[in-house]
């Protein structure tokens, strides 16, 4: 069922800051970003894709960490109950 980690993301709040480190001093190269600046991905050597999510909502800390997204090969197959059971949580 588990195919790979789709993407994770990383929340921001000086999306040009964390733009300027992440391919100024870690060398990575944007892929896709949004126009207004709020979203930028990065495909990571080896697979994977990080990306950056620029809000004022959430303060990267050392208790706050990302998200990741794993992407699954037979997930629409489930009904909505299963999957929230899969999940640990009630379905709605």
């Amino acid at each position: 069922m588990f195919e790979k980690v789709a993407f994770t993301m990383y929340p921001v709040q000086d999306a040009a800051w964390a733009r300027t480190f992440y391919e100024g001093t870690l060398g990575l190269t944007a892929g896709k970003l949004s126009s207004s600046g709020v979203w930028t991905e990065y495909d990571l050597p080896g697979g994977g894709c990080l990306a950056l999510f620029a809000t004022q909502d959430i303060e990267p800390s050392a208790n706050a960490g990302g998200s990741i997204a794993f992407e699954v090969k037979t997930w629409t197959r489930w009904s909505p109950g299963s999957r929230a059971r899969a999940c640990g949580s009630r379905p709605t």
